[in-house]
């Protein structure tokens, strides 16, 4: 398979997510070609987040919003100490946003085959099966990751986010 458009390719998904994932069946399941798409997907859903920084070449030649700079040049690094960083340090896309983005892939295969991703992006608020079964989604104005850990893992870039002391 060439080279796909995404942060990740499906060879280092797969690699990544049997490293990480418990039961990563759905990913396992589906042919390379679906994998494929989940990550261009996913990849499209993280540059679509309101995000701090900027593009680190903010040009024409940088089509995804990763590799970025952050907004501030200093970063706290656990010590109470704070280390000022150069621009070459963020040259490469972030390990997190690199998990990140095989958690919403594999997130996305689940969905796409329960037939809840399409629900919401139809506008489905909320849908309920014989009284017994019902569930309601988020309306939210902000793209979001249908993943809640690829949100976490991305919880430093998102614009909005507060950071704890």
């Amino acid at each position: 398979m060439t080279d796909i458009d995404a942060y990740v390719q499906v060879a280092a998904a797969t690699t990544w997510l049997s490293e990480h994932i418990a039961f990563p069946a759905a990913w396992t399941a589906a042919p390379d070609g679906q994998q494929a798409a989940a990550l261009i997907e996913a990849s499209d859903s993280i540059d679509a987040l309101p995000l701090k920084g900027c593009k680190y070449d903010d040009n024409q030649s940088q089509a995804r919003a990763f590799p970025r700079i952050p907004d501030r040049a200093a970063q706290n690094i656990g010590t109470g100490e704070i280390n000022f960083q150069s621009d070459e340090d963020y040259s490469e896309v972030p390990q997190e946003v690199l998990d990140a983005c095989c958690l919403e892939a594999l997130e996305i295969l689940k969905q796409g085959s329960s037939g809840r991703k399409d629900l919401r992006e139809q506008g489905v608020k909320s849908f309920s099966l014989g009284g017994k079964l019902s569930e309601t989604f988020e309306d939210s104005p902000i793209p979001r990751l249908l993943s809640r850990k690829a949100r976490e893992k991305l919880r430093f870039w998102l614009a909005g986010m507060v950071e704890a002391a």
